[in-house]
């Protein structure tokens, strides 16, 4: 929102990333379980999480990834 109003008002397009990125990043172990990480997800007001192994990241996922995986657990069918 604070880009969209500079830009709009100022014509600033944008700024550094340290202006608008999140310290203390939470992150997920691979080996979490779909389950315990939908638990994560309603605990939290994330979208995204990093998923992480050995503390390198690998990669991230989404709720909408893990209702898919709920999905395929629950009828045995992707879509």
């Amino acid at each position: 929102m604070k880009v969209a109003l500079q830009a709009g008002y100022y014509g600033d397009y944008g700024g550094p990333v340290r202006d608008f990125m999140s310290e203390g990043v939470e992150t997920v172990k691979i080996e979490i379980s779909v389950v315990d990480l939908a638990q994560v997800f309603i605990d939290s007001s994330y979208r995204r999480f990093p998923v992480t192994d050995n503390n390198r990241l690998v990669g991230q996922i989404s709720r909408r990834d893990v209702l898919r995986a709920l999905e395929v657990i629950a009828t045995g069918y992707v879509t």
